[in-house]
């Protein structure tokens, strides 16, 4: 019975699981995001997770151990230098992990993990807000789109080619002049005829 142990095999032995996480871990943090098993996401989420507070606190101790840990110098550079202060004001959480569904062949579900993106600016002005006064909450009203918005492009195209087929077929219509009228010949109008001819 597994009372009490934490964490997934991934049907691995401890030596092939513990690379495995390193190496996902390397890349997660050189390219900010990746896309893997779902099981694998969840379970280098927590791992990941540690190597970031660690690096918040920027100590010896902990430097010698994300060495330790990750033992190319670019990947801790990066998390020291970038990934440190980026979370330095977030408690946790610096994950998330998105759902992407079944894989072609094998069906195995598939996620991407990424690090949240943090922007220290928006949370500064918000905390500095919230502690002076709070904020009134302002109305929301509908703004027009705005005259590049692709809606009015359509539509102004639209109304172009309306405009230039009927312009066409004015001309066309000018071209061959106005259509004269038809009319039958009843006897009434041969009558009036005959004798216009003959005055």
């Amino acid at each position: 019975m597994r009372k009490r142990k934490k964490g997934r095999k991934l049907s691995r032995r401890i030596g092939h699981r513990r690379a495995l996480l390193r190496n996902l871990a390397r890349e997660l943090i050189r390219h900010e995001q990746i896309r893997t098993t779902l099981a694998k996401a969840k379970a280098l989420r927590p791992f990941v997770e540690q190597l970031v507070t660690k690096a918040k606190k920027a100590r010896p101790g902990a430097l010698r151990k994300l060495q330790q840990i990750l033992p190319d110098p670019a990947t801790t550079k990066k998390l020291i230098q970038v990934l440190g202060p980026r979370f330095r004001q977030r408690s946790g959480g610096y994950t998330r992990i998105i759902k992407l569904g079944p894989r072609r062949g094998d069906n195995a579900e598939m996620a991407l993990i990424q690090f949240v993106k943090e922007d220290n600016k928006k949370k500064e002005s918000q905390s500095r807000a919230g502690s002076s006064s709070p904020r009134p909450q302002e109305s929301k009203k509908k703004t027009p789109p705005s005259p590049d918005s692709p809606a009015e492009k359509k539509e102004k195209v639209k109304t172009r080619s309306k405009k230039v087929e009927k312009e066409q077929k004015d001309e066309v219509k000018k071209e061959k002049g106005p259509k004269k009228k038809e009319t039958k010949k009843t006897a009434k109008t041969e009558k009036k005829e005959e004798k216009t001819t003959k005055s």
